[in-house]
């Protein structure tokens, strides 16, 4: 077992880098200083090696299997019994596209109540289901008509007259559906809005990243409006789930390094509720400074006063617990289970 101190290893790095080439030295390097950690993790006694494990080389998955083979001494019961065959061929059936256009085709030829071309005795009847084809074409995501309005001048005076304009050309040059779509699109399925303006070019209907942005704004008016009043049902739940998770947003870093105030809190973090309201589930996100207990307990502030304690499952975390409110605390058995395993 070689040693250095991390004197002796930043001397050695400075000789390598006269004579390996630029791309071996910094391969090098990263070994080097994985190992220098490595060593000095193990010798300072804040890990143990089962964690070291798991945290270089990833821990296995604990499947049923496994864990009922080590309880009993053999394998699981169901691994006895043949799994089922999937049953179908793994395609979407047409009923399936349930956001499809939907075209009614006539038979060109017969029609209900018609004599039977094959018999020439029973009359024909109308079926509930029809034959179906599902036809999938390409398109931008927001599709642009330009309407020409035909432009007429007279001759003689001047005079301009123009079409009237259809009912279908709307009162602007955006439908207010735009703005919707691109806050699902933005922060339900998490597409980056240069990823948008670059589709978008690519099929000829340009819409940059800056009118998205004006757009969104203003249709966030009505969905902000619907988040209050989930907010004000969440809180009379009778079960609430709570946690955050650091969370970067370039915005609200530029607000906290621009702070002035000593006690500003320096972390970012994204609270995650779930709130049970009988068979109803509700769930809220809050992002900014504040941890997953104070937005608990400023969404427990809507809470009716004659309510019972709701219950309230999170870890162990004394900053997931509301500061002005009493819950029932379940505390979640799963990160229990985690430290004990940490400590083998």
């Amino acid at each position: 077992m070689v040693e250095l101190s991390a004197a002796q290893l930043e001397e050695l790095l400075v000789q390598l880098a006269k004579l390996l080439p630029p791309e071996l030295y910094q391969l090098v390097e990263k070994l080097l200083r994985t190992l220098q950690w490595v060593l000095g993790v193990r010798q300072a006694k804040e890990m143990s090696l089962g964690r070291l494990r798991r945290m270089i080389f990833g821990a296995k998955t604990e499947t049923s299997r496994n864990l009922l083979a080590a309880v009993g001494g053999g394998t699981a019961a169901s691994d006895s019994k043949p799994k089922p065959k999937a049953k179908g061929h793994g395609r979407h059936a047409a009923q399936d596209y349930s956001g499809a256009q939907r075209q009614p085709v006539p038979h060109p030829k017969l029609h209900v109540g018609d004599l039977c071309p094959k018999c020439l005795k029973g009359k024909l009847y109308l079926l509930k289901i029809p034959a179906r084809i599902v036809r999938v074409v390409a398109q931008p995501i927001f599709r642009a008509t330009v309407f020409e309005l035909e432009r007429l001048r007279c001759a003689l005076c001047g005079a301009l007259f123009t079409a009237p304009a259809p009912p279908e050309a709307g009162p602007g040059k955006y439908d207010p559906s735009c703005g919707v779509r691109l806050n699902l699109q933005r922060f339900g399925a998490g597409q980056p809005m240069y990823r948008t303006a670059k589709w978008q070019r690519y099929f000829g209907v340009p819409l940059p990243t800056a009118t998205q942005w004006e757009l969104m704004a203003a249709a966030s008016k009505v969905p902000a409006l619907v988040y209050e009043a989930l907010i004000r049902f969440a809180a009379q739940a009778e079960l609430l789930h709570n946690d955050d998770t650091p969370m970067r947003v370039q915005s609200l870093r530029r607000e906290i390094a621009a702070s002035q105030d000593p006690d500003q809190r320096q972390g970012i973090f994204t609270t995650g509720i779930i709130a049970q309201v009988g068979p109803i589930s509700v769930a809220l996100f809050f992002t900014g400074p504040k941890q997953a207990g104070e937005n608990l307990n400023q969404l427990l502030q809507n809470r009716a006063a004659d309510l019972a304690q709701p219950l309230q499952m999170c870890d162990a975390l004394s900053r997931n617990e509301p500061q002005d409110f009493q819950t029932l605390i379940c505390n979640c058995l799963l990160h229990a289970r985690r430290n004990f395993i940490d400590l083998q």
